[in-house]
């Protein structure tokens, strides 16, 4: 009778643990594994990013030194967009300062060299001043007005 019940408590801890092992989703594996999946861009994203490259062209061909304008990826933008600028230049920013990402905005407006001095120099900008190429990169400024130019774009 005792073999009988251990085998019926074992058998049952089996099934219970083959069952638990199958709950876990991607998402949960990817987390517990510090896996952070690369987003596949989408059509639209694509020929955002298409965009931004042919106005960095544009502006480089008019008056940018050549590889002065580096070509920017709105989805690195979104993310350095939300790191350096949100709290001040969003809807519920903490600042005072203009939703930049709305459609028609300053930040569709505003160019590649205009944005970099913006940061680079701080000047007009208050705060938090400027910032070196170690805070930001050039990188992340060329995704920053990538992803304003998809987002604020009409």
């Amino acid at each position: 009778m005792i073999k009988r019940a251990s085998l019926l408590v074992m058998a049952i801890g089996i099934a219970v643990a083959a069952v638990a092992c199958g709950r876990a989703s991607q998402a949960d594996i990817n987390r517990a594994l510090g896996i952070t999946p690369t987003p596949t861009l989408t059509a639209g994203q694509q020929a955002a990013t298409a965009k931004a490259i042919a106005a960095l062209a544009t502006q480089e061909a008019a008056g940018g030194s050549p590889g002065s304008i580096v070509a920017g990826d709105p989805n690195q933008g979104s993310i350095a967009f939300n790191t350096q600028c949100a709290g001040c230049h969003q809807v519920g920013g903490g600042g005072s300062a203009a939703d930049i990402t709305a459609k028609g905005s300053a930040g569709a407006k505003v160019t590649y060299a205009q944005l970099k001095a913006l940061i680079r120099t701080g000047q007009g900008h208050n705060p938090p001043g400027a910032f070196t190429e170690l805070e930001i990169s050039d990188q992340a400024i060329a995704d920053i007005y990538a992803y304003l130019h998809q987002s604020a774009s009409p």
